[in-house]
C-alpha cells in the first residue's frame, strides 16, 4: 500500500537518523509487516530504500539469526545487473529489524501488465533476465519463494534499454518464520507467509517441502502473463487457485494470446516452468536463462517448428510443393552417391540414371497427392460458411488451421483442446469465413461468469444455426458434479436451464 502525504508527514520514522547513518527521507509504501522508506546513506551521500520490519514481527533470537543470514546471504548478490540487493541491516532500539537495499527508480512489472499484456519480444527480454538473477541468487543458496510482477522493477538506462531488476530477494523466507502459529495460519496468510497465490507452485501452496524449482514456477507464471495478459490459474480464492492447479493444464501462451508470432520455444519453455510437478520443470535458472537467452538471439535449436496450419497431421496431406522440394533434395542426394560409384566415362549420365531409377514412384506419389488445387481438404460440414456469393468476389473460405479449430471446439470432449481452440476462434472472429456461431461458442467456452455464459447462449439462440446444438447437448448431458470442493458442485449450474431452452429453439427450426 503505497503512503499519503499526510501519512508520510505523521510517521514517525520520517527525518530521523539511524545509526548516524542513514537519515529517512519519506515513506514509499507500507504494508502489514513494515514499511519502505527512501533514505539517503549519510557518508556516501547516495540514496537507499531502506525497509523495517516491525518488532512484533522480529520474533526471538533464532529469527533474528535467520534474517542475518537471509540478508548476509542477499549482499552477495551485489552488483548483479537485475537484483536490487541487500547493503547492509541492523536492529533498531524497539526491537524492530531493518534492511537496506539499492533503491530503484522505475515502475514495477505489476504496473506496466495493469495496462495488458506486452510483445512477446519485451516479454523475453525481461524473463530472460529475471532468470539471469534467479541463477546467481540460486548459486548461493538463495530461493525468493515470493516472484512476481509486484517484485520485479523495470529501470530505464540512458541508452533507453530497459533493465529487470528483482527486488527481496530472501525476505519470504524471514516472512515464514515470523509466525509462532505459521501451521495454523499458512493457508489463510498465504499472501504474506509463503507467497502469492496464483504464482505459488502448486508444491508450496500446500506446504510441501519447496526448493529452487519455486521460483522456476513463479517465473514461468510471470511469462506467461507477460505474453497474455493473465495468468493461467485465477480464481476467486486461494483453494479455488490451488484445484485448478491441480486439475488443469495451461494452454500453450500464443494460443491464449491470439499471437502466432510468439515462437514455439518460448511456448514451450514457459508450460515447462509451470509444470505441476517439481521434477518435470526445467532442472535449473541458469537452463531456463540459457533456453530463452537462445530464443533470444535466435541461436535455439532445433530452429523454429512451421505454424501449426503448414504442419502435417494424422487428416492432412503435405502439399505437392512441399514434396517437390522433398523429391528434388532427394534426387540430389542419390544423384551423388550414385556418381560417386559410376565410371569416369558415365558420370555425365548420373541424373538420368537416377532420375530414370525414380520415375515410377514419383509418378505413383504425383498420382496420391494429386494436383495443388487439392491440396485443402473440403470444407467439414460443422464449419461450412453460407456466405452469399458477390459477383466478382470469391466467397471467404476458412484456413485449415481455423477448420480445426472449430470441429475441435464442437467435436472434442478434451476441455484443453477446446480451450486452445477458443482461443484460436476468438483471436480470428474478424476472419470474414468464420461461422458467427463459432464465435459465440468460443465465447461460451472461454467464459468464466455465468452472466458471460448467459450472453453466448442468448446469441446462439438469435443465430438460428443448429451446428450449435452438439455442444449445447455435451453441456447438457455433462455430470452435475466436477467443481469446487471435492468436485461436488455442478460446473453448469447457472446456465443449465439457458441450456434447455436454446436446444429446444434451435431443434425446432
Amino acid at each position: 500500500m503505497t503512503a499519503t502525504p499526510e501519512q508520510a508527514i505523521d510517521d514517525p520514522f520520517v527525518g530521523r537518523v539511524l545509526e548516524n547513518r542513514y537519515r529517512i527521507v519519506e515513506k514509499l509504501g507500507e504494508g502489514g509487516m513494515g514499511a519502505v522508506y527512501e533514505a539517503e546513506q549519510i557518508s556516501l551521500s547516495r540514496r537507499v530504500a531502506l525497509k523495517v520490519i516491525h518488532n512484533e514481527f522480529s520474533g526471538d533470537g533464532e529469527v533474528r539469526a535467520r534474517f542475518a543470514r537471509e540478508a548476509t546471504a542477499s549482499g552477495q548478490l551485489d552488483g548483479h545487473p537485475h537484483v536490487a540487493s541487500a547493503l547492509d541491516f541492523g536492529t533498531l532500539p524497539d526491537g524492530s529489524l531493518f534492511l537496506v537495499m539499492q533503491l530503484v527508480r522505475g515502475p514495477s512489472l505489476r504496473e506496466v501488465l495493469d495496462q495488458g499484456r506486452i510483445p512477446w519480444e519485451r516479454a523475453l527480454s525481461i524473463g530472460t533476465q529475471v532468470a539471469d538473477a534467479l541463477s546467481a541468487a540460486h548459486a548461493r543458496g538463495i530461493v525468493h519463494r515470493d516472484l512476481k510482477p509486484d517484485n520485479i522493477a523495470l529501470v530505464r538506462r540512458e541508452d533507453d534499454r530497459e533493465i529487470a531488476k528483482v527486488l527481496d530477494f530472501g525476505i519470504a523466507r524471514v516472512m515464514e518464520a515470523s509466525s509462532p502459529s505459521l501451521a495454523d495460519t499458512k493457508l489463510t496468510r498465504v499472501g504474506t507467509i509463503m507467497g502469492t497465490p496464483g504464482y505459488m507452485a502448486p508444491e508450496q501452496a500446500v506446504g510441501d517441502a519447496i526448493d529452487e524449482r519455486a521460483d522456476l514456477y513463479a517465473l514461468g507464471i510471470v511469462l506467461f502473463e507477460m505474453l497474455t495478459g493473465r495468468i493461467p490459474f485465477d480464481g476467486p480464492d486461494f483453494r479455488s487457485i490451488v484445484a485448478r492447479q491441480f486439475a488443469e493444464t495451461a494452454p500453450k501462451p500464443s494460443l491464449e494470446a491470439g499471437d502466432p508470432t510468439i515462437p514455439d520455444e518460448l511456448d514451450a519453455i514457459v508450460l515447462s516452468m509451470i509444470a505441476r510437478a517439481p521434477e518435470d520443470r526445467p532442472a535449473s535458472a541458469a537452463e531456463v536463462f540459457r533456453r530463452l537467452d537462445a530464443i533470444g538471439r535466435g541461436t535455439l535449436t532445433p530452429q523454429p517448428a512451421p505454424p501449426a496450419a503448414d504442419r502435417p497431421t494424422a487428416n492432412s496431406r503435405p502439399s505437392i510443393d512441399a514434396i517437390r522440394s522433398s523429391a528434388s533434395s532427394a534426387i540430389e542426394t542419390v544423384r551423388v552417391s550414385v556418381a560417386s560409384a559410376l565410371p569416369a566415362r558415365a558420370k555425365p549420365f548420373s541424373l538420368a540414371i537416377v532420375s530414370a531409377a525414380i520415375a515410377l514412384p514419383l509418378l505413383v506419389i504425383a498420382i496420391a497427392v494429386g494436383t495443388s488445387g487439392e491440396d485443402e481438404p473440403p470444407p467439414h460440414p460443422l464449419v461450412a460458411v453460407t456466405v452469399p456469393s458477390i459477383p466478382g468476389r470469391p466467397t471467404p473460405v476458412l484456413s485449415a488451421e481455423l477448420t480445426n479449430a472449430v470441429r475441435t471446439l464442437v467435436e472434442s470432449d478434451d476441455r484443453t483442446a477446446r480451450g486452445q481452440s477458443a482461443a484460436l476462434i476468438t483471436a480470428a472472429a474478424a476472419d470474414p469465413a468464420m461461422p458467427p456461431y463459432a464465435v459465440r461458442l468460443a465465447e461460451l467456452e472461454s467464459a468464466r461468469a455465468c452472466r458471460a455464459k448467459e450472453a453466448a447462449i442468448a446469441a446462439l439462440i438469435e443465430l438460428h444455426d443448429a451446428r450449435a446444438i452438439p455442444p449445447l447437448e455435451r453441456i447438457s448431458a455433462a455430470p452435475r458434479r466436477g467443481c469446487g470442493f471435492l468436485s461436488s458442485r455442478d460446473c453448469h449450474a447457472c446456465i443449465r436451464d439457458d441450456v434447455e431452452t436454446a436446444l429446444t429453439q434451435l431443434r425446432s427450426e
